[in-house]
């Protein structure tokens, strides 16, 4: 199951990911936004959080402002997200509180984004960053 990270835009140096570098997931309890409906789950690599599974409350919003403004192409993709995320942080949620394993990925994609869509406030591009997970 492919899945776009969210909290990417921190990462302002190429650490060089590559198709097939193995990532991990763990819940970050000390992160301001983790409960117990929504857990923040961060993806690592060597270490490094180089971002985070997306909450479904994000992506519903997403999901109900394409709607207010008639946009039925981006209303039926973040729809479809909401569902892929609702299945993924289950099985995450299985793996880390049920059976205890550290639930583990591959980086799928990686790419700066460097248009004028991608740069954030101070001007600099940010990564594009997709993981693949085992989980049918």
């Amino acid at each position: 199951m492919l899945m776009n990270l969210s909290g990417t835009s921190f990462n302002k140096v190429d650490i060089g990911l590559v198709r097939g570098d193995l990532v991990v997931i763990h819940r970050e309890t000390s992160n301001k936004f983790d409960n117990d409906s929504q857990p923040a789950y961060a993806v690592y690599y060597e270490g490094l959080r180089i971002g985070y599974i997306p909450a479904i409350e994000t992506v519903k919003r997403k999901m109900i402002e394409a709607k207010r403004a008639g946009n039925n192409k981006d209303w039926a993709y973040h729809n479809e997200r909401v569902n892929e995320l609702i299945y993924l942080r289950d099985c995450i949620y299985t793996d880390i509180e049920r059976n205890h394993i550290t639930p583990i990925g591959t980086i799928y994609n990686y790419f700066w984004i460097d248009d004028e869509a991608g740069m954030n406030d101070k001007g600099i591009g940010n990564p594009s960053i997709t993981i693949d997970m085992d989980y049918q």
